[in-house]
C-alpha cells in the first residue's frame, strides 16, 4: 500500500495516478482515451448552497432538512452520465467540533437539492451541517449572518384549545387560544409558527400568533360541514405536535322562531 497527498489544482477534473519506484519511470494508464476507475483520482469543486430549511427543530430529531444549491451530483463518466458510486456524506457537528449522531449517506438527492434528517440532541444545541464526498475534507454549511446551521428546541406540547368548538360557515373571524408548553419561537423568529386543523395530508394550515410561552392565538379556518378535527402546532412550519387535542365544527341553524 502506498500513501500520498493530492496536490492543489485550479480546476475540477479527473487525473490518472502513476506510481514510480525511481522517480523517473512511471506506470502508464493502459488506455489512451479512457481513465480506468482503479487508477483515477477525481478533483471536485466546492458545493454551493443557497438555502437550507428549516433551520431549527425539536430535540427528538428526524426533522427533514431540505438543502438547495449546486454541485451535489457532479461526478460523471467519460460518456457524460452521472456516477452514483461516489455518494454525498453529511453530518452534524456542534460549535466545538464534536459530532452529533452518525454520518449519513444522502440518498434523496439530485444536483441541486438533497434532504438530510436530523439526529436527536439537547435543547439549545447549535449544529453545523457538514458535507463531504470523501469523508476527509468536510465543507461547512452556515447560513449568512449566523455561526451555525441549525438550532434544537424543546418540542411544543398542546394541552387545550378554547373554545374547542364553533359553527361551520361562520361569517365572523372566529379565533381560539391554544394553551400548552414550549411555545417559544426558535431564534426569536415567530414567522414560521403555524397551526394545522386536520390530518397531515388534507389539513388546513393557519398562521399562529404566539402570545406567550404557553399560549398561541389562531383564527379558525372556514369549514363547510360538521366535523371534529385534530389540532396540531408547529414552531418551524415542518414538525407538528401529536397531542390528541381537537376542535369541533357544528352546523348552527334555526328550526323555528
Amino acid at each position: 500500500m502506498i500513501h500520498t497527498v493530492s496536490p492543489r489544482v485550479s480546476v475540477p477534473d479527473a487525473v490518472v495516478l502513476a506510481p514510480s519506484g525511481n522517480g523517473q519511470n512511471y506506470g502508464a494508464d493502459l488506455t489512451l482515451h479512457y481513465r480506468d476507475v482503479e487508477n483515477t483520482f477525481t478533483y471536485y469543486q466546492d458545493m454551493f448552497v443557497h438555502d437550507l430549511h428549516p433551520q431549527s427543530g425539536p430535540t427528538s430529531g428526524n426533522t427533514r432538512i431540505e438543502v438547495s444549491g449546486i454541485g451535489f451530483k457532479q461526478f460523471k463518466y467519460e460518456n457524460g452520465t452521472i456516477r452514483d458510486d461516489i455518494p454525498l456524506y453529511a453530518k452534524f457537528e456542534d460549535t466545538n467540533g464534536q459530532q452529533i449522531g452518525k454520518v449519513q449517506i444522502i440518498t434523496e438527492i439530485d444536483n441541486d437539492m438533497f434532504a438530510f434528517f436530523t439526529p436527536n440532541a439537547t435543547a439549545g444545541t447549535q449544529a453545523i451541517l457538514m458535507l463531504s464526498f470523501n469523508q476527509q475534507q468536510w465543507q461547512a454549511v452556515i447560513p449568512t449572518e449566523k455561526a451555525y446551521s441549525y438550532l434544537y428546541y424543546n418540542a411544543p406540547i398542546i394541552e387545550s384549545i378554547t373554545p374547542q368548538y364553533g359553527p361551520v360557515k361562520s361569517p365572523n373571524n372566529e379565533h381560539s387560544i391554544i394553551r400548552g408548553q414550549n411555545f417559544e419561537c426558535p431564534q426569536g423568529d415567530c414567522s414560521k409558527v403555524v397551526v394545522r386543523f386536520g390530518d397531515r395530508e388534507n389539513g388546513t394550515i393557519q398562521p399562529g400568533r404566539v402570545l406567550s410561552s404557553s399560549e398561541i392565538e389562531v383564527y379558525i379556518p372556514k369549514y363547510t360541514k360538521p366535523d371534529i378535527l385534530p389540532v396540531e402546532v408547529s414552531m418551524n412550519g415542518k414538525d407538528f405536535t401529536n397531542d390528541k387535542v381537537s376542535y369541533g365544527f357544528y352546523d348552527a341553524f334555526v328550526i323555528d322562531v
